[in-house]
């Protein structure tokens, strides 16, 4: 289960969550959002679209157009990392989706735990 499926919020809320979010807050004539604001809705779109369904109607509802067309003044520092991971969520089915998080978080954990033995061994070096 993703964190959208755990959510509080019903489908159907949630669905209207992210119509509001892809139709208004993200208005691209909207330069006053800010990139603390425009960080905000673009974290909760990204929670929100890992239900496949609810990235079908983000995309539906001009959503993704409307994050492509963000004003300048809106992004902020990882702006382009959060927009990919919205985007992937959009465009790849449940499974492939799945896959992709399951080999990223190996991947993530082989390079942590391969980080820590490095370190652990150049402290025995230097001692």
């Amino acid at each position: 289960a993703t964190l959208a499926e755990n959510s509080i919020l019903s489908l159907k809320d949630q669905m209207m969550l992210i119509e509001w979010l892809g139709c208004v807050a993200m208005n691209p004539e909207m330069p006053q959002l800010g990139p603390e604001n425009a960080q905000s809705a673009l974290k909760l779109v990204s929670r929100l679209t890992r239900r496949y369904e609810i990235a079908e109607e983000f995309v539906k509802k001009g959503g993704l157009e409307r994050m492509f067309s963000l004003q300048p003044s809106c992004f902020f520092e990882g702006h382009a990392t959060l927009c990919a991971a919205i985007f992937r969520h959009c465009i790849e089915d449940p499974n492939t989706l799945l896959k992709a998080m399951e080999d990223e978080v190996r991947l993530n954990y082989f390079f942590l735990e391969n980080s820590q033995k490095r370190s652990r061994f150049s402290e025995k070096t230097q001692s």
